[in-house]
């Protein structure tokens, strides 16, 4: 099966399904076999009185007992283990979507929901495969030779056994439609819970500073009324449908038995063969209550598959084939970027960067200054122009050699919930001496005086450091690397001057070409060429000094915006 851009089944797991199908398929034929010893047996103590024969049956009866249990148990071990492996295979197939997944469509994805169709609805779709089919091929077999069995002892009461079994479909002939409909609310109204409960946490320090936890314990209280409320609809309409079953299973069995009676009184049957009807009809319902049971999970795992598939048809991104040697120079040609959701932000721009620059990106908030350097590592694609590297057109290069070779940093990277070390690495394997140096070039002497210096766990999203702490971890990360263009989107923001300052002195020593978005004019004037947009257009482009002769707008970012 195909879901989205991955395959759920692998061979393994087909081949455990098939197993696991085939233990259950043995479990139905020992079962029904058990019909027919059962009978000569009780046939033979009441009629010939061979004791050896008598207990031969018995014996064999015993062992095709103890048989179904072994075949009922390997199936459901194997379905267990088939369960895990599905799932993990699942879980690692969506990160893998997700991170190949380009930038814009995974911006439009919410956490909650992501969560609650990966392990939530999943979990109901593994199940179908591993268990539920199975089981409904198996029990459909086990249906059909306890029918040839029960011919052979009385076609009389397998006739009025099989008149009867229809009455298992009549609990799912009207609700099919209802249940449909309650399954997609319940799976909506839950989402929407989990998507709260993952905005709260991540906004717990806003909603605090507002003292605005009351009124988000009264919203969280309305979604969860309403998932309680379309929980309960769902469940209502679903218990109703399966409370027939077990009330079909106690009756049938009854008429079914009354009628053996009545045939024994006549002498057109056994009492062997009473005795094993009597013994095995509840199971010959239960195994037509099971299918039952069975279609309706079936029915019931297409909304689950749809909202996961929904999750699975993100785009990737595409890279090209060729790889990036030395960064020479880049060139945007009449470049222009918008969102689909929104008008155009850059507009016409030509901009040439060459090897060695230092170039500073200024303008006022929300001109575009970050959108731009996205574009240059191809987290976003221009919408009309083209970018060139070495006179070659940026979508040619591989994204892997291009953002080794070009790396982004923002002041809002995040750092993850494990050590610094693995913070800076991301679990590659660097040199300890290279590591060390790092920490030094990006001033990180406060590592030292941590409890478990490079080790430290630094929490979710880096909580247990200040912000300027955690900048440099994030600046760590992307100079052990040594890109040959580093780009600084307001990278420094939370660190002090002098200590920027630092910093920024080795790092122009260190990386050849850099392009900076800042706040601070003492960085900004750090570059060789500073260029100024205004309306998503280039504006003016110079040294700190020319720009503050010629261009109004910049003297303006000047005074008003940039810290001296």
């Amino acid at each position: 099966m195909k879901t989205g851009k991955f395959r759920l089944l692998r061979k393994n797991h087909i081949a455990l399904a098939v197993l696991t199908t085939a233990s259950l398929v043995a479990s139905g034929f020992f079962y029904s076999r058990r019909v027919t010893l059962l009978q000569s047996a009780v046939d033979r103590a009441i009629h010939s009185k061979e004791l050896s024969s008598f207990l031969g049956d018995i014996l064999l009866f015993l062992v095709f007992l103890l048989l179904t249990i072994i075949f009922d148990f390997l199936a459901s071990f194997m379905s267990a283990v088939n369960n895990v492996g599905m799932f993990k295979n699942l879980v690692r197939s969506q990160i893998r979507l997700m991170l190949d997944a380009d930038m814009l469509e995974l911006k439009k994805q919410n956490t909650g929901e992501i969560i609650t169709r990966m392990f939530d609805d999943g979990w109901y779709i593994i199940s179908l495969y591993s268990s539920t089919i199975p089981d409904l091929v198996a029990t459909s077999f086990k249906v059909g030779l306890l029918v040839f069995v029960f011919y052979q002892l009385s076609p009389r009461i397998l006739l009025i056994a099989l008149l009867l079994s229809p009455l298992y479909s009549f609990p799912l002939s009207s609700p099919r439609r209802r249940i449909m409909e309650h399954q997609e609310k319940e799976r909506s109204s839950f989402e929407k819970c989990v998507k709260f409960i993952n905005e709260t946490l991540s906004g717990a320090a806003v909603i605090k500073a507002f003292e605005s936890k009351r009124f988000f314990y009264k919203e969280f209280g309305k979604l969860t009324n309403l998932w309680l409320n379309t929980s309960n609809t769902l469940f209502n309409v679903v218990a109703k449908t399966e409370s027939l079953y077990p009330f079909l299973n106690g009756l049938l069995p009854i008429l079914v038995v009354a009628l053996s009676s009545f045939l024994i009184a006549k002498k057109e049957i056994t009492i062997g063969s009473a005795i094993s009807f009597f013994y095995f009809i509840s199971g010959f319902y239960s195994s037509i209550s099971n299918v039952y049971s069975s279609v309706l999970d079936i029915m019931r795992s297409r909304t689950y598959k749809e909202r996961i598939s929904e999750v699975m048809e993100l785009s990737a991104e595409k890279g090209g084939g060729k790889e990036l040697g030395d960064f020479k120079q880049m060139s945007l040609q009449n470049v222009s970027f918008g969102y689909p959701d929104g008008g155009e932000i850059l507009t016409d721009l030509n901009i040439k960067i060459d090897a060695g620059d230092r170039v500073a990106i200024v303008a006022s908030s929300g001109e575009g200054k970050s959108t731009l350097v996205s574009l240059f590592n191809r987290f976003l694609t221009p919408t009309k122009g083209q970018i060139l590297i070495n006179d070659i057109p940026i979508e040619q290069y591989s994204l892997s050699s291009l953002r080794k070779k070009i790396i982004l940093v923002r002041s809002n990277d995040i750092l993850f919930d494990t050590t610094i070390k693995n913070n800076i690495t991301l679990f590659e394997d660097f040199p300890e001496d290279e590591l060390e140096r790092i920490l030094r070039m990006c001033e990180c002497d406060f590592v030292e005086k941590l409890e478990n210096g490079i080790h430290t766990v630094v929490g979710e999203r880096g909580t247990k450091l200040s912000d300027g702490q955690r900048q440099r971890i994030v600046l760590a990360r992307a100079l052990i690397r040594k890109p040959q263009v580093l780009i600084l989107d307001e990278a420094t923001s939370g660190v002090d001057s002098e200590t920027e300052e630092k910093i920024f002195e080795k790092i122009l020593k260190e990386i050849n070409t850099v392009i900076i978005i800042s706040h601070r004019l003492s960085t900004i004037r750090k570059a060789k060429k500073i260029i100024v947009l205004n309306n998503g257009r280039v504006e003016a482009e110079g040294t700190h000094e020319e720009l503050m002769e010629k261009s109004p707008l910049y003297r303006e970012i000047v005074r008003s915006q940039l810290e001296v």
